[in-house]
């Protein structure tokens, strides 16, 4: 599972759907919510927001937003039902 968070907040629940971006499985991704709401955060182009983004897997491991997307280009993105 890949999450998101701001680094200016103290607020995170890897629980809420919110807070994941969605996770590899099946040579596909998974989506949940953040990742939704980075792609909106990306179109608005607000660089800073875009700087106070955090991005991390459940192994703590970080990612740039850049590194993020490179890892999952190129997975089918599975559509939420």
């Amino acid at each position: 599972m890949f999450y998101i968070k701001l680094k200016t907040s103290n607020k995170f629940d890897p629980d809420i759907s919110e807070y994941q971006l969605g996770e590899i499985s099946f040579n596909k991704f998974w989506p949940q919510n953040g990742y939704y709401a980075l792609l909106k955060y990306i179109e608005t182009g607000n660089e800073t927001v875009l700087n106070k983004i955090e991005i991390f897997d459940d192994k703590l491991a970080k990612y740039t937003i850049d590194s993020f997307l490179d890892k999952i280009n190129g997975l089918y993105i599975a559509k939420r039902t």
